[in-house]
């Protein structure tokens, strides 16, 4: 045999063996799309918008955008609605403002499903405005609130749905950094922003965060998360985002004076509301690593319910309404939350958790918002 032919003959076996990949990893990605509710990461480029509300971005108004694979719509206020052309009641019989970041906007969930639009279906004489905007923080809710009195918005009712990352403005920060407005002045150009709103872990913690700083694996993650459901089931299974997130994020509540100084936004928040006689109710969200039977001992041996303790403790000081939602999804749920959760997802609720929500938030405000 001719070298040239067996030069021909290799080729020929290399390129049979990468159609036999190609073809075996598309198999396998169709099969995940298929049969799992596994959700896209990452946001579409014309979602955010720069000093919306004072110096904090907010959604783009009057906007179609995709959040986690899901279309969203923005109406001219820069609310997530049901549709583009949808319309508020005419003479509502109460105004129910929700404030928040990701949890409460419904990465992931369509509109209908999420606990907002729950609360639309069932009090169709309510006006709900979602004004939640994904990776804000306290003080974001803070300009949010000031913004919409100052521009003549009248609320009967506020509810916001606190995550436990919201003590931290990293990834506001790193979206702040991606929307940027072009010469002209005018639209603005927005970029991906990071694939979970949560702090992200030190750099120098275990191996998949030390992997994290190299830059072409970070891109390479940001390409395939957006793309490949695939990709997402390998990483979630071998990575375990959900613990990863929570150990993170936890580091927050260990200094409990820095902890006060990020809740000080809640304390200016309340006291605006209450100057305008809106009623205002804080919703203290779990992560589904907390709701985990025997995960107590996995995270450094800490109370895995001490950021909701510490953040019930500074609401209660200052006589601000609260309730610790933990309790609402462990109840009929002894084998875990993670149904509650979308897949591999360490916060963000699928639509059986948006259910609990609009469960607790309706007994609240049933009532109250006229």
């Amino acid at each position: 045999m001719t070298k040239t032919r067996q030069a021909l003959l290799g080729a020929v076996s290399i390129a049979i063996g990468l159609l036999l990949a190609v073809a075996i990893l598309a198999a396998a990605e169709w099969a995940v799309r298929a049969f799992t509710d596994i959700s896209f990461g990452g946001n579409s480029k014309n979602l955010f918008t720069p000093n919306r509300f004072g110096p904090s971005m907010g959604n783009t108004p009057n906007v179609q955008a995709q959040a986690f694979g899901m279309p969203v719509y923005i109406d001219s206020n820069g609310f997530r609605v049901p549709a583009p052309d949808y319309r508020y009641p005419a003479n509502p019989s109460g105004t129910l403002l929700l404030i928040g970041d990701s949890l409460t906007f419904g990465v992931g969930v369509e509109e209908r499903e999420t606990f907002a639009g729950r609360l639309r279906t069932s009090n169709p004489g309510w006006s709900v405005y979602n004004a939640a905007v994904i990776g804000y923080s306290t003080a974001d809710y803070l300009n949010t609130v000031r913004t919409l009195l100052d521009r003549g918005h009248v609320f009967s009712k506020a509810v916001l749905v606190f995550c436990l990352n919201d003590v931290s403005r990293t990834s506001a920060a790193e979206i702040d950094r991606a929307v940027q407005l072009p010469p002209d002045g005018n639209q603005p150009k927005a970029a991906n922003h990071p694939e979970s709103p949560a702090r992200r872990p030190p750099a120098d913690g275990d191996f998949v965060e030390r992997l994290k700083g190299l830059d072409i694996l970070v891109l390479a993650n940001a390409f395939l998360r957006e793309r490949s459901k695939l990709y997402l089931l390998i990483k979630g299974l071998m990575t375990d985002p959900s613990r990863r997130y929570f150990a993170a994020d936890l580091q927050a509540y260990l200094d409990k004076k820095a902890l006060w100084q990020d809740l000080a936004p809640l304390e200016v928040i309340a006291a605006e509301l209450a100057s305008r006689n809106i009623d205002f109710l804080v919703v203290i969200a779990p992560y589904e690593y907390q709701l985990r039977p025997g995960s107590e001992g996995l995270v450094e041996g800490r109370d895995l319910r001490l950021p909701q303790r510490l953040i019930s403790e500074f609401l209660a000081q200052r006589n601000i309404p609260h309730v610790d939602a933990t309790g609402a999804f462990t109840t009929g749920a002894p084998e875990g939350g993670a149904k509650y959760f979308l897949s591999f997802d360490p916060m963000h609720f699928s639509p059986a958790g948006h259910g609990v929500v609009f469960s607790l938030v309706q007994d609240r405000v049933s009532g109250k918002a006229e």
